[in-house]
């Protein structure tokens, strides 16, 4: 494997066949990964240490983790912590616990943060996931915003029906009760159609950009069915407490 820049240094394609230490190797592909690997040359373990005659030597291994952002607790000394605490920094994704466990596995090896890359990582993680929380709020605050509106229409035409309910008898508690359950199963079916799209499109994203499945937890359905209906009962509150509050004799004097 070839990285994009030395292709392009070279001219070098897929298929081509070059001499690297003195000997052929058939180019199976290009490498792009944005990063110093770019400008370099990637052939087998094996054939290397076979080329430069040191059998089984490995001087380096670069390794790329998903890490979580360093705090104060990442920071801390894991000799000076409990042993609840050396649990919880141990199975966190910090970037010195995953060094720490890479110099237990390996016996001899000294695995080194590379603090740059790690940083700027976390940096850009941090900005994603705010933008994916503001765009959720944004979300949630634009749906809330669309059933009170929906709903305060809806009220209006319904504010016989509600009357009537009422002077037949009907305590406010039990007419909110029923619409409210109304709301909230709208809501529930808009849930499941959202969380079933969700689930599927997260599958077609998976396998066209990251040609792999993303797994998702099965506790994320329901709790987009349970944020659905929360959302669809705020935004109903006010236009139907305003409904309910309206006098039922003057609503059926006026013959709505």
């Amino acid at each position: 494997m070839v990285g994009a820049g030395q292709a392009r240094l070279n001219n070098w394609e897929p298929g081509q066949t070059i001499t690297v230490l003195g000997q052929p190797f058939k180019i199976a592909g290009v490498v792009s990964t944005g990063d110093e690997t770019d400008d370099r040359i990637l052939l087998p373990l094996a054939s290397l240490q076979t080329l430069i005659h040191k059998p089984g030597v490995v001087d380096r291994i670069d390794v790329a983790a998903l890490t979580k952002p360093e705090d104060d607790f990442a920071r801390k000394d894991p000799k000076t912590m409990s042993s609840k605490e050396f649990e919880r920094w141990n199975c966190t994704n910090y970037v010195v616990s995953i060094a720490h466990q890479i110099d237990e596995a390996i016996p001899g090896t000294n695995a080194r943060p590379v603090r740059r890359v790690a940083d700027s990582e976390g940096k850009v993680l941090d900005k994603i996931s705010g933008l994916m929380a503001l765009i959720t709020f944004a979300a949630l605050l634009s749906a809330g915003l669309s059933v009170w509106s929906l709903t305060a229409t809806t009220m209006m035409e319904r504010r016989g029906e509600i009357a009537i309910m009422q002077a037949i008898g009907g305590a406010r508690w039990l007419v909110a009760t029923l619409l409210g359950s109304e709301i909230a199963l709208i809501g529930l079916a808009g849930g499941v159609i959202g969380a079933f799209t969700g689930v599927w499109l997260a599958g077609v994203v998976g396998q066209s950009v990251f040609h792999d499945a993303i797994q998702i937890s099965w506790i994320l359905p329901i709790l987009i069915m349970l944020a659905a209906m929360l959302v669809a009962l705020a935004g109903a509150a006010q236009p139907l407490r305003r409904a309910l509050r309206l006098e039922p004799a003057v609503i059926l004097r006026e013959g709505v």
